[in-house]
C-alpha cells in the first residue's frame, strides 16, 4: 500500500497539471479518480476480482501514466511556450517510466505518441520530451556508474522476447479482440476514433486510431487482458466534446464514450473498494509467506494456503467405450520416466515453503544452489539455500543459472500449464547437454531430488 501511495504522490504534480489545463467540470474529477484508483488499487483490477492482491501493480501504474500522456496530447492546453515545455517534460518522463517499469508499454505506445505530437504540431513539446528521456538515461548512467545496467536490461529484454516461454500471459491478440467480455469495448474504441473524424475532430480521431494497435498489443501482454485503458480514454472522449463549443455531430462520440465508461466502471469499483477492504480486513485471516522478518508484512490469505486444490487428469476406462480411443495428455517425462499431469491451483506458496524447508533440513542441500524444473526457482527466498547466479525467480527460457546449480528439483505438481511447459523445457535442455550431469538421490510425495556430478 505504501509503495502505491509513494508512486501516486510522485505523479501528483503531473496529474494536477493535466487535470487543471485539460479538463473542465465533472470530467476533471472523473479523470482524477480513475487515475488515482489505478495508482492506489490493491487488487488485479478485473471487473469481478474482489481479492486483495498486490500482483500486477506495474500494469496499473503504467495505464495510469499512459492516461496522462493520452490526455496531454489529445486535449487542448495552454498555448504559451512554457506550457509546451512542461507538456514535453511530462511526456518524456512518463515514457521513461514506462520503459523502465514495463517496456511493452513503451514499445507499443511510443510511436503513436510520437505521431500524436507531430499531428498536433507540438514540436517544442516533442523536443523537450526527447531531452527529458535523454536526461533519464544520463541519470541512470551516472547513478549506476556506467552503461552496464542498461546493457543488462536490454539483454534481459532480448532474452525474454526470444525465449518463447512466456510470450502471452493470457489470451492471444485475435482471441482477446473477439472475446465476448472484451469485444464491445474494443469495437467502441475503434468506433470512437472514426466518430471523432466524422465529427470534424480530425487530429484527435487520427491519434486515437494510431493508439488502437498499440493498446491492443499492450493488453495482450498483460495478465488477465483487463481493459484498464478505458478508465482514462472514456473520460478523455467526453472532455474532447466538452472543449468544443461549436455544434458538431457528437452523438456517436458520446455513445462510444458511454460504452467505454461502462466498461471502466466495474473496474473502478473493484479497485476502489480494494482500498476499503484493505483497511477493514482481519489480520488473523492472513499469514506471512516468507520466513525473513524483514518481509513479514507480505501475507497471503490463510484459507488459500490451508487447502491444496489440484487439477489432475485420470482415465477410468469407460471413456474409450463411449468416446473412442483418446490418448490421455501426458505431463512430460525425464529419462524415460513419465511425470504426472498435475496443475496446482491453490496453496502454491505453502508447497514452495514445504520444499524449501525440506531442502534446508538436509545436510547435503543446506546452503546449496537449487534449480527447480518449473516456472520459478525461488526456494532460496524461504531460507536454507542460495539463489542461482545468473538465474531469475521466474523462468523465461534458456539455460540461465543452469551452470551454477548444485541440485535439481523436479516437482510433481506445477503451477498452471505454463509451469508444466517450463518443467519439460528445462528437463529437455538438461537431457540434451552432457554438461548437466545429475543423479537422483531422493524422492518424496512432492518432488524428485537430483545431485549435480561435478
Amino acid at each position: 500500500a505504501y509503495g502505491n501511495l509513494l508512486v501516486a504522490v510522485c505523479f501528483l504534480p503531473a496529474l494536477l497539471w493535466v487535470g487543471l489545463t485539460r479538463f473542465h467540470g465533472i470530467t476533471a474529477y472523473g479523470f482524477a479518480v480513475g487515475t488515482l484508483v489505478l495508482f492506489l488499487a490493491l487488487n488485479l483490477g478485473g471487473p469481478t476480482y474482489h481479492n486483495l492482491d498486490i500482483a500486477m501493480y506495474y500494469n496499473r501504474w503504467c495505464w495510469a501514466v499512459s492516461g496522462l500522456i493520452f490526455a496531454t496530447i489529445m486535449l487542448e492546453g495552454p498555448e504559451r511556450r512554457s506550457a509546451h515545455v512542461l507538456d514535453g517534460l511530462l511526456i518524456g518522463l512518463c515514457l521513461s517510466f514506462l520503459a523502465l517499469t514495463k517496456v511493452t508499454f513503451f514499445l507499443f505506445l511510443a510511436l503513436p505518441v510520437l505521431g500524436g505530437l507531430l499531428i498536433f504540431r507540438r514540436f517544442l513539446a516533442l523536443f523537450t520530451s526527447v531531452l527529458a528521456g535523454c536526461a533519464v538515461l544520463l541519470g541512470i548512467y551516472l547513478v549506476t556508474g556506467g552503461p552496464e545496467f542498461m546493457l543488462a536490461y536490454i539483454e534481459d529484454l532480448k532474452s525474454v522476447s526470444l525465449s518463447g516461454a512466456r510470450t502471452v500471459p493470457s489470451l492471444g491478440l485475435l482471441p482477446m479482440m473477439v472475446a465476448p467480455e472484451f469485444v464491445v469495448g474494443n469495437v467502441a474504441l475503434i468506433a470512437a476514433g472514426i466518430a471523432l473524424r466524422r465529427a470534424g475532430f480530425m487530429r484527435e480521431g487520427l491519434f486515437l486510431l494510431l493508439l488502437v494497435p498499440g493498446i491492443f498489443l499492450v493488453v495482450v501482454q498483460n495478465w488477465g487482458n483487463y481493459l484498464q485503458w478505458s478508465l482514462a480514454l472514456g473520460v478523455i472522449l467526453y472532455a474532447v466534446v466538452w472543449q468544443e463549443r461549436a455544434r458538431r455531430r457528437t452523438a456517436a462520440i458520446r455513445t462510444s464514450a458511454l460504452i467505454i465508461c461502462a466498461f471502466a466502471l466495474p473496474q473502478v469499483m473493484t479497485m476502489g473498494f480494494s482500498l476499503i477492504n484493505h483497511w477493514t480486513m482481519q489480520p488473523e485471516k492472513y499469514v506471512a509467506v516468507l520466513t525473513d522478518p524483514r518481509f513479514s508484512d507480505l501475507k497471503f490469505a490463510r484459507i488459500r494456503q490451508a487447502v491444496t486444490t489440484l487439477k489432475t487428469e485420470r482415465k477410468y476406462g469407460y471413456e474409450d467405450q463411449y468416446l473412442g480411443r483418446f490418448k490421455l495428455p501426458e505431463g512430460g517425462s525425464f529419462r524415460g520416466e513419465e511425470l504426472p499431469k498435475c496443475d496446482m491451483r491453490t496453496a502454491l506458496p505453502s508447497q514452495i515453503r514445504a520444499i524449501a524447508d525440506d531442502l534446508a533440513a538436509r545436510e547435503d542441500t543446506r546452503g546449496k544452489r537449487i534449480l527447480s524444473a518449473s516456472n520459478s526457482s525461488n526456494y532460496w527466498m524461504f531460507g536454507g539455500t542460495e539463489r542461482l547466479r545468473d538465474g531469475s525467480i521466474w523462468y523465461y527460457g534458456g539455460e540461465h543459472g543452469f551452470d551454477d546449480a548444485d541440485f535439481l528439483v523436479i516437482p510433481f505438481c506445477t503451477y498452471g500449464t505454463q509451469g508444466e511447459n517450463s518443467r519439460q523445457t528445462i528437463l529437455d535442455l538438461i537431457e540434451a547437454d552432457d554438461r548437466y550431469d545429475f543423479t537422483e538421490v531422493d524422492r518424496n510425495d512432492l518432488f524428485i531430488l537430483l545431485k549435480r556430478n561435478r
